[in-house]
């Protein structure tokens, strides 16, 4: 009983004691906010008052302000319209100016106007008068023609034409005699030249070779040997017509008696150079064995054909390394070498060939050209004599041909081409490798002419220059490559000179054998004397 009335009591004060301390706080927290409550308001109020005060002086000062600015714009604009006012005052000033101006210059135009009406009617006054002045005077020219033709008994018309012919006749002829007095001076002054060129030309070519002599045949002194090889055409050996008749090559069998023994002689000739002397040199082989038998010859003459081949390409390579140039086609440069094998008066193709393309690289050198495509076109001018013997075409055609086929210049081609004229051609190539090629020819002792066959070519030249009318003399020069024909000017006219040099060459060409080509020239000459 007495614990639990413990626990009551402390209960009691326990609830009590809570009870006191809630009604203490609430007490001081409705006092501190009432407090409290009443510090903010009167704050409030105070702030708006200061406000309102702050707000009027502001309005104050800023009515203020604007009425400054105010009466500043409103001077400014009473200035700046003060000075408008001044600007349209002077422009006024000037339009009235420029108007009284213009009325000045319109009244003097109208009065330049009038003055030019006035001096047009006076201009068309005059042509009127002048037209009329003009017609009394041809009329009056006419008149007098007509009375001065009656007098002299001569028509005007007619004597002012034989007037006009004849002036214009002795200008023609004054303008012939300035042509031919400048062309022969072109040609004396460009001949000087050439003859320089050449001769530095010449002094700088110093040949470093001897000509082959070609040997075209082969003496048999053994009987048995001479026995089987026949002693004619009729009687030749199987082997030898088995040859002769796949290359072409003719064979000639004679003795010969010189000395008191008897020899037999092959001559060969014709076909390939290069089978040719294959034939020669396997013919002279098996002539030179102890046991006669011509059984072997066909093989040996391939063989030598073979070997022959091989030297070709050797001297083609050789040409190119010696005149320095590349990019030659191995085709063109076996047919040069073979050109070794090939003659023409006796001179040896192969060599010709390297004279000229050296020749033609000088002379290319001397007049500032192009050396190289010049020493190429000479080098193969006369490539198609390698093969000419079994294409019936000129040399140089066939020359051009083969370059063309083997991717040779253009430029390289027409020189070829134009050598021995078949085409005319002004290229500066062109004209180089002919001269080049005439010197090779015409050096001394490069060529060699049969006497009988000149002198019967030297006469039907001759035959035919005097079949023509009017020829006063005539002269054959070097070796029969010019023809220098004087006509009678009284019998031949100037103007017929072309007509008859051209029917000279035709004739010449269609009545003459003759190897290259032969240049005819035909000159006329008037001479007139006259003592002052």
């Amino acid at each position: 009983m007495a614990l639990d009335s413990a626990i009551l009591i402390y209960a009691a004060v326990g609830v009590f004691s809570t009870a006191l301390g809630y009604g203490g706080f609430r007490f001081i927290f409705s006092f501190i906010q009432k407090r409290l409550g009443t510090d903010v308001s009167e704050q409030r109020l105070e702030i708006i008052e200061d406000a309102k005060k702050q707000s009027v002086a502001i309005r104050a000062e800023y009515e203020d302000i604007e009425s400054e600015k105010l009466q500043l714009f409103q001077e400014e604009l009473e200035t700046e319209l003060k000075t408008t006012r001044e600007i349209q005052t002077v422009s006024e000033e000037e339009i009235n100016s420029g108007e009284q101006f213009f009325q000045g210059e319109e009244s003097r135009v109208n009065r330049y106007l009038k003055e030019v009406e006035t001096t047009q009617n006076k201009v068309k006054t005059l042509e009127k008068d002048l037209h009329e002045r003009q017609t009394q005077l041809v009329d009056a020219t006419n008149k007098l023609r007509k009375r001065l033709e009656e007098a002299s008994r001569v028509n005007m018309q007619k004597l002012l034409t034989t007037l006009t012919d004849e002036i214009i006749e002795a200008r023609r002829l004054e303008c012939q005699k300035l042509l031919r007095f400048t062309q022969d001076d072109l040609q004396t002054s460009s001949l000087r030249h050439a003859k320089r060129v050449l001769s530095d030309v010449l002094s700088r070519y110093d040949p470093k070779f001897s000509w082959p002599k070609a040997v075209n045949h082969i003496e048999v002194e053994d009987p048995k040997m001479t026995a089987l090889i026949g002693h004619s055409e009729e009687t030749l050996a199987t082997e030898i017509i088995d040859i002769k008749t796949r290359t072409g090559i003719e064979v000639e069998v004679f003795p010969d008696t010189v000395g008191g023994s008897e020899k037999l002689v092959v001559k060969f000739s014709g076909g390939s150079g290069l089978e040719r002397e294959a034939f020669r040199l396997a013919l002279n082989e098996v002539a030179a064995r102890k046991h006669s038998s011509l059984g072997t010859l066909n093989s040996i003459f391939q063989r030598y054909c073979r070997e022959l081949d091989e030297q070709a390409v050797n001297y083609g390579k050789q040409a190119i390394k010696e005149l320095k140039l590349d990019n030659i086609h191995p085709e063109l440069q076996k047919m040069i070498g073979q050109l070794y094998w090939r003659t023409s008066y006796r001179q040896n193709q192969y060599y010709h060939s390297l004279e000229v393309a050296k020749l033609a690289g000088i002379l290319a050198y001397e007049f500032k050209l192009d050396v190289e495509l010049a020493k190429r076109a000479a080098l193969l001018h006369d490539i198609g004599k390698s093969i000419d013997y079994r294409i019936d075409q000129n040399h140089a055609l066939i020359s051009a041909d083969y370059a063309d086929r083997y991717g040779e210049p253009l430029g390289v081609c027409n020189a070829i081409l134009t050598h021995h004229n078949d085409i005319v051609s002004d290229a500066p190539i062109a004209n180089i490798l002919k001269t080049a090629d005439t010197l090779s020819g015409a050096r001394p002792g490069t060529r060699v002419n049969l006497e009988e066959g000149y002198q019967i070519r030297l006469s039907a030249i001759e035959d035919v220059i005097r079949s023509f009318q009017g020829i006063q003399k005539s002269a054959i020069m070097n070796g029969g490559r010019e023809v220098h024909v004087e006509v009678n000017p009284k019998k031949v006219k100037e103007e017929d000179l072309k007509t008859l040099s051209d029917s000279i060459a035709k004739k010449i060409e269609s009545d003459v054998a003759f190897p290259g080509q032969i240049k005819v020239l035909v000159s006329r000459r008037f001479e007139a004397v006259v003592v002052a």
